[in-house]
């Protein structure tokens, strides 16, 4: 049986639930109204009720070979999902919530082949999905007969339908390259000021400043923030998560601030507590969108301004003043640990490439 706490936030009432059941990790949620709380904590409980692991007390018949596929995303959203970050964890059950709705949700999980995903992939295609999103479909898919690959030993031969798919895959094009170009810079922050955005205008600023995502920037507390130091900081709850045994951990780092990052930091008034924003990300990213779509800007997304602000920090010591950042260097202000993801987030300009090649004089022979 869920319990439901009325607790205080900012002076705001919130609800917090906390399910426990014997044999189950402790769920718990917090939600801005109690209606919100009670229909979590029913769809939960509904979840774990669905989502028997084989040889359970409850029912020891209980395997993979009884489950649908529809069972099975219950049964993967309680034993994987239910561990992750819960960002993370959003993401996940908007896949799973499409994935029960597949033409194929209600065949045995064991029947399920590739002319079934081939299908669906199709199917998704004619709704005009991209072909990114389609290849999250399939990725989520393929996670679902991974993982119970490597719970039940039983069945660690399950085929794969989706890597058994090899020419009718999604085509995914060629990462982004958008930079800001010619006065947008300019021409945004103007806007966002003139429409009262303040906290959308120091977000946008912000991402050029430090190239760090804009989840990073807005859970960013004052308190893991140095600036009377020598070396100015920033303590970032990164993205990328370290897995220990199926379970999903916050990583912490601490990054360098660049001079400009610290002025607006400044701006927005250093207090001893608290959280740098008071508004989400996601109300960030709908601010600036709007002012894109005022000035007539296209084909310019909040993230592109990670890519511009490494391209920047790349592009330092060009025109040989001051010294260059090294790959490790662009690692430790990005937060990537694959240097291959690092280098599709750099995009020098063709001109200051142009500029120097030029002082390359010809070897003599």
């Amino acid at each position: 049986m869920a319990t439901i706490q009325k607790l205080k936030n900012r002076g705001r009432d919130t609800y917090r639930v906390l399910i426990r059941r014997k044999g189950y990790k402790a769920l718990t949620e917090t939600f801005k109204t109690k209606e919100a709380a009670i229909d979590w904590a029913r769809k939960r409980e509904a979840e774990i009720d669905l989502a028997l692991p084989p040889n359970s007390d409850r029912d020891k018949e209980c395997s993979v070979a009884d489950f649908t596929f529809a069972e099975a995303c219950d049964w993967y959203a309680h034993e994987y999902v239910h561990h992750l970050k819960a960002r993370t964890q959003n993401t996940y059950k908007y896949r799973l919530a499409l994935c029960r709705k597949a033409p194929f949700a209600e065949k045995a999980f064991l029947v399920v082949d590739q002319f079934d995903i081939v299908q669906w992939i199709d199917a998704r295609r004619k709704q005009g999905r991209a072909e990114a999103t389609i290849n999250h479909d399939i990725n989520t898919v393929s996670g679902i007969y991974t993982f119970a690959a490597e719970k039940w030993r039983e069945y660690k031969d399950i085929p794969n339908p989706v890597a058994l798919i090899k020419l009718d895959k999604p085509k995914l094009g060629k990462s982004r390259e958008r930079r800001l170009q010619g006065d947008e810079y300019q021409r945004t922050c103007g806007e966002l000021l003139k429409a009262g955005h303040k906290e959308a205008y120091h977000g946008f600023r912000l991402a050029i400043a430090t190239g760090r995502r804009l989840n990073e920037i807005t859970c960013l507390q004052w308190p893991d923030i140095e600036l009377k130091v020598a070396i100015p900081l920033a303590i970032y709850r990164t993205k990328s998560n370290l897995k220990h045994e199926g379970i999903c951990e916050e990583r912490v780092e601490d990054v360098p601030l660049s001079p400009w990052a610290v002025s607006i930091l400044k701006e927005i008034g250093p207090r001893k507590s608290g959280p740098v924003f008071s508004i989400k990300g996601t109300t960030i990213s709908k601010q600036v969108r709007a002012t894109y779509a005022t000035l007539g800007i296209k084909n310019l997304t909040f993230h592109d301004l990670r890519h511009e602000a490494l391209s920047r920090f790349s592009e330092i010591g060009d025109d040989g003043k001051g010294a260059k950042l090294d790959q490790h260097d662009l690692a430790k202000l990005s937060g990537h640990r694959d240097p291959r993801t690092l280098a599709k987030y750099i995009h020098k300009r063709t001109a200051l490439v142009g500029q120097r090649i030029a002082t390359v004089t010809p070897a003599d022979r």
